[in-house]
């Protein structure tokens, strides 16, 4: 049974936790890690569900002190802006309430009379024509403008405005196509919750399996998609409701699914179904056997559950010390660090995005990247069963990465000489709000970065790595996922993602015979955890030594001629063959291992003195099969992006997102990375978009229960043939004392 979690008492009432009390520094919200301030008094706890429950105290969880949000009055306080905002800043609380101000009035001339409901409110990027010359040239400033997206209360429609901050005018303000239904904002899950838990019919299945108290059934939000019925597009916004039974605060629900979903309507604000779910294949419970008892066995994995001597005592402490700080300097939004450089911006949907990505090649900065983010990604879950079938999350584009990013604290998340910054955004009011300590930034030992033993005089060279972490951590519903942008010091850039977190887990039927029909792992006794994908989409916008970049694919082949001819004459040969990308048609490609397959961004501008040939960075990408959704499926449709590892686009300044802008409840032939490449832009020699799908499948092990350890992804963008040598010949030798 391995080390399984004995049954825990309900814990006692919890104390509270620490309170940063960093300042928050210009409108990048910058901060340091500062020692804890005083602890709120038991009795102005936020309410438990709320996602701001204080942690314990520390000690109770390892040796990292106290990890969780701050109070509700510290999460709300103004940032101290310092001078005039630069045009890649996130909106400060200020500015949301401005953009709020400003477009209430416009709306009505308009004739939006309901409520307003706001999905987002926040910086609209300036045009690349706009931006590039203040980044690199000394350019005039571009206006500071806001973008807002809402709908009416009880109307479905939805409409976006552009709002310029320096004139204080609404630039545009328009009526989104029919259908369009904008992503969900960060109170729809709680406020769906609400619903399902109030609704007379839920309430008696609920009761009837044996939930007396509505607190204890736990909701799931999920999008409900787009499946190819004109239904799911038309005059309702709907989302579907996993639901689960908890046993106490604190008790991990997933170990107690029930046997139904719930189907609301949030225009309606009401249930508009009620569907039993799958629970023995062949041989599924009648409706006169419903609902089923949720399993009971516990799977507990919070330290405040469980017993304090169940954790293993011989784990010394590790600690990293930088008694001279770290080796990055910060200037409002903008890092450098080992001759990188860099700006930092953060928003509702992709969270983390960096600009004008530059390295200093012994005095010449020289650029590499104009703009890089995650673009989307998708969950598609393997179950064919309805309503299963619709489980296939796009967590960016339906939910939003910077919505749900985790408030972090020093010692849990990232370990050692840390900076901060903070995340502002709106609710659904229009009110802002800000996630402390959104953003992490560090240094870490990466080991080896080169030697060599010279063994004719035992003369060794010898220096280690460092590399600069630049990282954030959203939590959607279930899963944790952890966003690393690694940089190193001898110019590789490393994207690198964990998934962690609790398995969305199904309920079983009682029958001996019951189980996952083919589609998922038996967890424990009636716990089902469905076969899964996750795809991730990065959108890296090149700047190779310049905007005007081309695409080469690189293949490491065998020569062609056979062994003893006068070209091979052992047999032995091997070469590489290159592909130069002309149109987006033909870029849709994926990787092959046996070709040791790459994709060189090269400028054929400049070339390098050595080879002759264009400088460029290549994309080096492990393999990672596509999506498995047949051609027919509605995911399959709507994700188009993960239906190839690589495609290359001409730019565009409204195409950021790989599935398109507005993806919840949308067909799959709107927009998106796939649509993009079939009109078939010219991609040679000019300004292009490289997207990379890559992920993991999911094939969960017991092992991945109750708390899955972290599962990665990851990427490697690194220079190739652009200096003219080793740029990392420079870094110290390592001393032996710091050994």
């Amino acid at each position: 049974m391995g080390n399984r979690p004995p049954k825990p008492k309900p814990p006692p009432p919890e104390e509270g936790g620490g309170v940063d009390n960093n300042l928050l520094q210009d409108n990048n919200l910058l901060q340091d890690n500062n020692p804890p301030g005083q602890q709120p008094p038991p009795g102005q706890q936020p309410p438990p569900g709320s996602g701001e429950e204080q942690p314990p105290p520390p000690g109770e969880i390892g040796d990292c002190g106290p990890c969780g949000s701050t109070s509700p009055e510290e999460n709300n306080r103004d940032p101290q802006p310092v001078g005039p905002s630069h045009p890649l800043n996130q909106l400060s609380q200020d500015e949301i309430r401005r953009t709020v101000e400003l477009i209430r009035p416009s709306a009505e001339d308009a004739g939006i009379v309901n409520e307003l409901i706001f999905a987002s409110v926040s910086m609209k990027e300036p045009t690349k024509a706009e931006l590039l010359p203040f980044l690199t040239t000394g350019g005039g400033r571009p206006a500071r403008k806001a973008w807002a997206v809402f709908s009416q209360d009880a109307v479905n429609a939805a409409y976006e405005a552009t709002v310029n901050l320096d004139t204080s005018q609404v630039e545009q303000l328009i009526e989104l196509p029919p259908g369009t239904q904008p992503s969900f904002n960060s109170d729809d899950p709680l406020i769906v919750q609400d619903i399902v838990r109030s609704d007379p019919a839920v309430m008696d299945r609920a009761q009837r399996a044996g939930i007396t108290d509505m607190n204890n059934l736990i909701c799931d939000a999920w999008s409900y998609g787009y499946n190819n019925t004109p239904v799911d597009a038309e005059n309702r916004r709907l989302m579907d409701m996993y639901l689960y039974k908890r046993q106490f605060d604190g008790d991990n629900q997933y170990a107690h699914p029930l046997d139904f979903l719930v189907t609301v309507d949030m225009i309606s604000q009401e249930v508009i179904d009620i569907v039993d779910l799958p629970v023995c294949p062949g041989n599924e419970p009648t409706q006169a056997e419903r609902p089923i008892p949720p399993p009971e066995e516990p799977a507990q994995y919070d330290p405040r559950v469980l017993p304090k001597d169940y954790y293993r005592n011989d784990v010394k402490p590790l600690e990293i010390s930088q008694p001279k700080g770290p080796s990055f300097t910060i200037n409002g939004n903008s890092i450098s660090w080992q001759r990188w450089e860099m700006i930092i911006g953060f928003n509702f949907r992709e969270g983390l995005t960096l600009h004008n990505i530059t390295f200093d090649d012994h005095g010449t900065k020289r650029s590499i990247l104009y703009r890089a983010a995650i673009s989307e990604m998708v969950v598609p879950y393997g179950d064919p069963r309805i309503p299963y079938y619709r489980k296939s999350a796009f967590d960016l584009g339906e939910y939003g990465l910077g919505y749900n990013a985790n408030p972090l604290t020093n010692g849990c998340d990232c370990l050692g000489e840390i900076r901060y910054m903070d995340a502002v955004f709106a609710n659904s009011k229009g009110e802002p709000f800000v996630t402390r300590n959104a953003i992490c930034i560090h240094e870490e030992d990466a080991g080896l970065l080169q030697k060599h033993t010279e063994f004719r005089n035992g003369n060794v060279t010898i220096a280690r790595s460092r590399r600069l972490v630049i990282s954030f951590i959203a939590t959607v519903t279930n899963y944790d996922y952890l966003f690393y942008w690694i940089f190193f010091q001898d110019g590789t850039m490393e994207v690198d993602i964990k998934a962690t977190g609790l398995l969305s887990t199904h309920q079983l039927g009682l029958g001996a015979n019951c189980g996952p029909g083919g589609y998922g792992t038996i967890m424990a006794t009636r716990i089902n955890a469905p076969y899964h994908q996750h795809i991730f989409c990065a959108r890296l916008d090149p700047m190779i030594d310049g905007i005007n970049n081309t695409v080469c694919i690189q293949e490491v082949v065998p020569l062609e001629e056979p062994a003893g001819s006068q070209a091979n004459p052992y047999g032995q040969g091997f070469t590489t063959r290159h592909t130069v990308l002309e149109t987006a048609s033909q870029s849709g490609t994926d990787t092959n291992p046996d070709l040791t397959r790459t994709w060189i961004v090269a400028n054929e501008s400049v070339i390098h003195p050595a080879t002759k040939l264009p400088v460029g960075w290549k994309l080096v990408a492990p393999g990672f099969a596509r999506i498995l959704a047949g051609p027919d499926s509605g995911v399959y449709q709507r994700a188009g992006f993960a239906r190839h590892n690589v495609w290359v686009t001409p730019f565009d300044d409204e195409q950021l997102y790989a599935a398109g802008k507005y993806i919840n409840q949308a067909p799959g032939d709107r927009e998106g990375v796939s649509v993009w490449a079939e009109q078939d832009g010219n991609i040679r020699d000019t300004d292009i978009v490289l997207w990379h799908s890559f992920g993991l499948t999911h094939i969960p092990r017991v092992e991945d229960y109750p708390l899955m350890p972290v599962e990665g992804a990851s990427f490697m963008f690194r220079p190739s043939n652009f200096f003219t040598a080793n740029p990392a010949l420079d870094v110290p030798p390592a001393k032996k004392k710091n050994c």
